[in-house]
């Protein structure tokens, strides 16, 4: 099976229900990310090492269809089963499986079809290429669509050929058995009743660093400093081989560190069997493997760095805050303290980005990021969101005047010039401040408030802190003026909604369309969206006019189906608030039962930072929107900062390249390698793939050879209304008419 059908959906931006500024001519939503290219190159090459790891694997890994054949394969697999990949791809796992286990997998597999069970582990013979068998740890999950139709089955395949020889040898002969266990590529250690080692071969005598030998030695007497994953100490009675040796009851995967006297580690799996006595009442003796995982190890903590942290600065990310400013909160709530949030963004960093070049920037990122740092406490938390702005999290503060003491400390980072290209640079920085629990409860109250602050700042001069108050007017008086205006828009009708094709490369033809705002001011005459929405976030009017497009779009696309049009997917945009809201999926639910709209035909599309911000809450609410049968889409994506480990657990459906990145290919080598790597992924975790603000024919063919599946932009057409819109299409295809 490949991967699900995917509905075409998304934007060229305009008028859509974020701020962004448009291309020349075009009205949009939403402004243009602020976030230097280099930096969300930097973090998206790092994300292309997760993609990766799946053929650095150190166990074969596969996706199997429900029809027994191999839909992916890895280079482990195919060294384990003697095949190349192609040739594997063209068989099923009944046609590799040893004849004698291929009822057991059948059996299991037909309960995971049935949903009786979720995974299942088995150890079975495969008949290899070249005629040999091989013992498998095989270990099979089942993925389902979100409407629980049967998708593939991911299995893990581990070699223990060896292992299995060495139990073997154990059980025939002991002669046979020293000769299988020295060459065996695992320890192998044999301790007997009283826990004494009788027997162990060279492999573990390496992993242990024991040149002198380990027979008559015991746990005891190996006297090495053993640890715990968590890093605290490992009594050598509770010990894998002492547990056995009490018990009777075997040990599986248990992993142990051993430390050096230099202060390294080798990281140990070890597994413990019993040997039966004559009685069969106690262990007669116990076999170990053991087996380094340090290299392994190593390689975990790795992806789980790249996960969390910055890779330019090496600072935790958003996902990284989010999480250290929510255990802040849970600890000042139990203590009664208080909790600092600063929001920094350098003063005019765009000049230096545009005057001196994106390493230069790079370069003051980097040692801005060292200098608050170090003038931080070990206990706080300093973090980098994106582009040029940085979060400082303060915990223990004792009041507002230590927070604004820091904030004043913080300023200083800047007196100080930076040396990048072979010029000093002097920097300044808008700081916003919001102190918990007065200026917000909640993780998000905290971070908004901050960033008001920090707009105040940078209203009234920058290079300076400014606390979050609500007494102060944070919104000059014309935007006030708008935000009644924006009223009595909604009371009179003065909204409108366009729509965009968007165009299947592969066949150039209609696809969907994305539904995108338009306001025709009485006064000032078709106002874009960039002069608008804001407004309407930061007063909350996005819910209703969110609400008010998603019934229109729905309404205007079941008319056509109704009059006999080709049938066409709608793209509608959720604004942050709306994607707070927990009456988010309900509301959706009964917009198309009104308009009688199918829910296959609706794509609703989020921001890449508004879907990061909160995990938790994201998984829960996409759930409750994918099982009502929608689809959803990652808008903007690229100038977030999404994690691998998160963006897999997500239930969408399609990824949108956004147009900052579309607009200088192929000639800029930088945007040209992000939407390369975007595309990538996008095929690599069998989702969708997007480009928007298309405008020339080089953009399109570049994207057409790079395997994208859609565009959109003005290279087709702009946002029309509905009418003009219909127009075109039936201009242009003779199946509209």
């Amino acid at each position: 099976m490949g991967r699900p059908r995917i509905p075409a959906a998304s934007k060229n931006k305009e008028g859509r229900l974020r701020g962004k500024s448009p291309s020349p001519g075009t009205a949009r939503t939403k402004a243009a990310p602020r976030r230097p290219r280099r930096a969300d190159l930097a973090l998206h090459a790092s994300e292309e090492r997760f993609r990766v790891t799946f053929n650095q694997a150190a166990v074969g890994l596969a996706h199997v269809g429900p029809d027994g054949r191999y839909l992916l394969v890895n280079r482990k697999l195919c060294d384990i089963l003697g095949y190349s990949a192609d040739e594997l791809l063209r068989k099923t796992v009944w046609d590799v499986s040893h004849p004698q286990d291929r009822d057991a997998t059948t059996a299991a597999r037909r309960r995971l079809f049935a949903g009786e069970i979720d995974t299942f582990s088995l150890e079975k013979r495969y008949l290899r290429k070249d005629g040999r068998t091989v013992w498998v740890n095989l270990t099979v999950s089942h993925v389902r669509s979100a409407s629980g139709v049967p998708k593939y089955d991911v299995a893990a395949y581990e070699d223990i050929t060896q292992r299995k020889s060495a139990e073997e040898a154990l059980r025939s002969s002991e002669s046979r058995n020293r000769a299988v266990v020295e060459i065996a590529a695992e320890g192998i250690i044999i301790h007997d009743a009283s826990g004494r080692i009788v027997s162990a071969n060279s492999s573990a005598m390496r992993i242990l660093r024991k040149e002198g030998g380990l027979v008559g030695k015991t746990p005891v007497d190996l006297e090495f400093d053993a640890i715990r994953e968590d890093g605290t100490p490992f009594p050598v009675e509770d010990r894998p081989v002492m547990v056995t040796l009490r018990t009777g009851k075997p040990q599986a995967n248990v992993v142990m560190g051993h430390r050096k006297p230099g202060g390294s580690i080798t990281w140990l799996s070890m597994n413990v069997l019993p040997l039966g006595d004559p009685g069969g009442r106690m262990p007669g003796g116990v076999v170990v493997s053991v087996t380094d995982i340090t290299e392994r190890r190593g390689y975990e903590q790795k992806l789980t760095y790249l996960a969390q942290n910055d890779t330019l600065t090496g600072l935790p990310n958003r996902a990284l805050l989010l999480d250290r400013l929510g255990q802040a909160l849970t600890r000042a709530a139990r203590r009664g303290t208080l909790v600092g949030v600063m929001l920094l963004d350098l003063d005019r960093f765009k000049e230096i980005n545009d005057t001196l070049g994106h390493s230069a920037g790079d370069t003051v990122l980097k040692e801005v990021a060292v200098r608050i740092k170090h003038m931080l406490r070990d206990s706080d938390t300093v973090a980098r969101l994106g582009g040029d702005e940085f979060c400082v999290v303060l915990e223990d503060c004792d009041g507002r005047d230590k927070v604004a003491i820091a904030a004043a400390k913080l300023g200083k980072v800047f007196n100080q010039p930076i040396t990048a290209e072979g010029q000093e640079i002097f920097s300044a920085a808008s700081i916003g401040l919001a102190v918990y629990p007065n200026d917000g409860s909640t993780i998000e109250d905290l971070i908004k408030h901050a960033d008001i602050a920090m707009y105040d700042a940078k209203r009234e001069g920058g290079n300076g802190y400014r606390f979050y108050s609500t007494k102060r007017h944070s919104k000059p008086t014309d935007q006030i003026g708008m935000g009644t205006a924006l009223r009595h828009a909604i009371e009179h009708n003065e909204l409108e909604v366009r729509y965009q094709p968007q165009i299947e490369i592969g066949s150039g033809r209609p696809v969907g369309v994305e539904a995108l705002l338009h306001w025709h001011h009485p006064d000032l005459g078709v106002m874009p969206p960039s002069r608008f929405i804001h407004v309407a976030e930061e007063t909350g009017l996005i819910v209703p006019i969110g609400e008010w497009v998603l019934k229109t779009a729905c309404a205007e696309v079941k008319a056509w189906q109704q009059a006999g049009l080709p049938q066409l997917n709608v793209a509608v945009n959720l604004s942050a608030r709306q994607f707070r809201d927990s009456q988010l999926a309900a509301k959706v639910a009964g917009t198309l039962a009104v308009t009688g709209l199918s829910p296959r035909f609706l794509d609703l599309e989020i921001t890449e930072s508004v879907i990061m911000s909160e995990t938790g809450h994201t998984i829960n609410v996409l759930a409750r929107l994918t099982d009502l049968g929608v689809r959803v889409s990652i808008d903007d994506f690229g100038t977030g900062y999404s994690s691998l480990a998160y963006l897999k657990r997500f239930p969408v459906h399609k990824l949108k390249i956004d147009r900052a990145f579309v607009r200088d290919i192929p000639e800029d080598r930088d945007d040209a390698a992000i939407v390369q790597a975007i595309i990538t992924l996008a095929k690599a975790m069998e989702l969708g793939v997007l480009a928007e603000g298309v405008e020339t024919a080089e953009q399109l063919a570049f994207l057409a050879e790079r395997k994208c599946d859609e565009y959109q932009g003005f290279h087709f057409s702009a946002a029309l209304p509905p009418k003009e819109l219909l127009e075109l299409l039936r201009a242009r295809f003779w199946y509209f008419a």
